[in-house]
């Protein structure tokens, strides 16, 4: 009976048939790619939620270590601050969970004694309050951050200069005790303040 209604069938219907079929899986097949695209789409924007949300919930801390450059009457030094940031990743990624690895290479510091420097924002405060276990950060003065970009700054294929800088460990080591311990406590890491230009000019 099977062949008997194949026989009825107009010439051609198992070819419309089988191109029918051909159009379901590539349709199927755009799906799932937009599909991969979507979710990798919202698992960016779930890390940059992350990172809002740390900034914030850590602003009042910032504040206390970062305090905001004031209006100074003194002729500027050559310790004025710049409005930026230098950044120094002092520890490699062993046992750094994966939230700070990722923030840490959103910071482009993705080898040790790399530096990088940022804008002052409450976004990247977060960011580095975040990772501070395993960076050491300061007001960059503009001396400092010129012999910065005229002795380890790389240029690109397109002659733009890098984001980031590869420094040599400092000459005379980390002073105090290290780089397990912060600042505060006579150590290397965490937030340094202007002493930040005596760490990277020693690490040129």
């Amino acid at each position: 009976m099977q062949q008997q209604q194949n026989k009825d069938l107009p010439e051609g219907t198992n070819a419309m048939v089988a191109e029918a079929l051909k159009n379901v899986q590539e349709i199927e097949k755009k799906d799932a790619e937009k599909d991969k695209q979507q979710a990798e789409k919202q698992k960016l924007e779930s890390l940059k939620q992350a990172v809002k949300k740390q900034a914030e919930t850590t602003k009042k801390e910032t504040e206390k270590d970062l305090p905001q450059k004031k209006e100074e009457t003194k002729q500027p030094s050559k310790e004025t601050p710049t409005g930026k940031v230098a950044v120094i990743l002092l520890r490699g990624f062993i046992g750094v969970t994966r939230s700070v690895k990722e923030t840490l290479f959103m910071l482009k510091l993705r080898q040790k004694h790399s530096c990088v420097v940022i804008d002052n924002t409450p976004s990247t405060k977060g960011m580095l309050i975040k990772c501070k276990d395993y960076i050491t950060f300061g007001e960059i003065s503009p001396d400092t951050l010129k012999d910065l970009q005229a002795k380890r700054g790389k240029k690109d294929a397109k002659g733009a200069l890098k984001p980031f800088y590869r420094l040599h460990p400092p000459r005379g080591g980390f002073k105090g005790k290290g780089i397990k311990k912060t600042f505060k406590e006579g150590g290397s890491l965490g937030y340094r303040g202007e002493k930040m230009n005596e760490l990277i000019r020693r690490m040129l």
